[in-house]
């Protein structure tokens, strides 16, 4: 029925985190900057802090698919609400294993060793993102703090990044915290990024731009 009164062809605003979705503003520009040096400079581990809604969980779909064009196997997993034991399954699942790696008689954590091995013997940095770290069970964040923080030779190439609200970033511990290379601050849209978002997603939806009135941009 909106849709009609306004003439639109399609839903101007998807609340969803498909690519298509993704409104790229100055902020969102600098932080995946920020992580393609972090990924340029073989960086093992950095924190996106923002606040709750700024959008970095789409932001991180994005970088995903940022680092995987500039070659590296990059995943994304999300931890918030995973119970204890389960996150290492999860992101096996994200990645690429072929059925024998799969179905091998071994451990988790063996079949992530292998396939960072794996990438690294065929120089194939592997990035691993992780959505809500903050709110990631211990058991996950004691398995990415020694990912991060192993001298091993097989995690020499692999990078991971989380993201986390500001006020319970803290939920991390120090030891976690002090081995990130940046803290990656993702700052709110200004009311010109704002205008700029409503009149783009109204236009591709065939809608007038400025239905938004200068005083509905500032308050949103």
């Amino acid at each position: 029925m909106v849709r009609d009164c306004w003439n639109f062809t399609a839903p101007p605003f998807e609340a969803t985190l498909s690519p298509a979705a993704f409104s790229c503003c100055q902020p969102q520009d600098e932080v995946l900057a920020r992580l393609e040096w972090l990924f340029e400079e073989r960086q093992r581990f950095a924190l996106v802090i923002g606040a709750a809604g700024v959008g970095k969980s789409h932001l991180a779909t994005m970088a995903v698919r940022r680092l995987g064009a500039l070659g590296a196997e990059a995943v994304l997993v999300s931890l918030r609400g995973v119970p204890h034991g389960e996150w290492l399954e999860l992101l096996l699942e994200r990645l690429p294993l072929d059925h024998a790696s799969r179905t091998e008689p071994t451990t988790a954590w063996q079949k992530l060793e292998n396939r960072l091995r794996e990438n690294r013997l065929l120089e194939r940095p592997t990035v691993i993102i992780v959505d809500d770290l903050d709110q990631a069970p211990a058991d996950a964040v004691a398995g990415l703090s020694r990912l991060v923080g192993s001298a091993e030779p097989r995690f020499a190439w692999t990078t991971v990044v989380g993201t986390a609200t500001g006020t319970t970033v803290s939920n991390l511990p120090d030891s976690l915290r002090n081995q990130a290379a940046m803290r990656i601050p993702l700052v709110p849209w200004s009311e010109a990024d704002v205008g700029r978002f409503l009149a783009a997603a109204l236009t591709r939806a065939g809608g007038d731009p400025a239905i938004f009135s200068p005083a509905a941009v500032a308050t949103l």
